[in-house]
Formats: structure tokens, C-alpha cells, sequence
């Protein structure tokens, strides 16, 4: 059961690896090929990011309310992800939802850590 476990967690943290491998290269992209169409990042202004980060504290009252469904913080994630392609790439929601998640996700990472942190030399 250990060797299981240790397998378990050893996949995970490559997983984990790979994604902040993709989202530190995204962080240094001006625009990005989301299925043959090109967004740019855009600054966002201090208000949107406000919202956003009062929309992400939502996500964090329903996760401590006893009786939120993982569907409904699912729900309200895709809200603040799609918030976050309008805002930092100006796309509209149709697009955003009729993208790959595997593909729109960390881009959209990449977007807010470039925000919080500057572009990445």
C-alpha cells in the first residue's frame, strides 16, 4: 500500500511540476494560439482586478459554507476563469467555453501571475 501511495504522490508532483513548467513559459508570451485563434495578453485595470479577487473570496466562502456542492464551486470557478479571458485576453464567453480547458487554464494562470508578479525576464 505505501509503494502504491509514494507512486500515487510521485506522478502527482510531476504533474504538478509540468503545469508551473507551462505556466512560467505562457507567463513570458504577449499572445497565445488557442485553437488557431490569437489572444493577447492585456494589462487589466486595478478595478477588474478587484473584482476578480472578491469574485475568488466567493469561491472561498462557498468552499467553507458546509453545504456547497462541488458542482456549484465548479460553477462559480468557470465564472471567475472566463472573467479572466475577458478581461486579460478580451475574449467572450462563447469562445472561452468552447475551448479545452487543458488549454485555456494555465494561459489563463500565466495571466494572473504576470499581474501579481510583472512579466518574467
Amino acid at each position: 500500500m505505501a509503494a502504491i501511495e509514494s507512486s500515487l504522490e510521485a506522478f502527482y508532483a510531476s504533474l504538478i511540476e509540468e503545469n508551473e513548467k507551462r505556466i512560467m513559459e505562457h507567463m513570458k508570451q504577449d499572445s497565445f494560439d488557442l485553437c488557431g485563434k490569437t489572444f493577447r495578453y492585456r494589462k487589466i485595470t486595478t478595478a477588474q482586478h478587484l473584482e476578480l479577487d472578491r469574485m475568488q473570496a466567493g469561491i472561498e466562502d462557498l468552499v467553507l459554507a458546509k453545504g456547497a456542492t462541488k458542482l456549484e464551486i465548479t460553477a462559480k470557478l468557470a465564472e471567475i476563469y472566463q472573467k479572466r479571458a475577458q478581461y486579460h485576453l478580451g475574449m467572450d464567453a462563447d469562445t472561452f467555453y468552447s475551448l479545452p480547458w487543458e488549454d485555456v487554464k494555465p494561459v489563463l494562470d500565466a495571466c494572473v501571475r504576470r499581474t501579481r508578479r510583472g512579466h518574467p525576464l
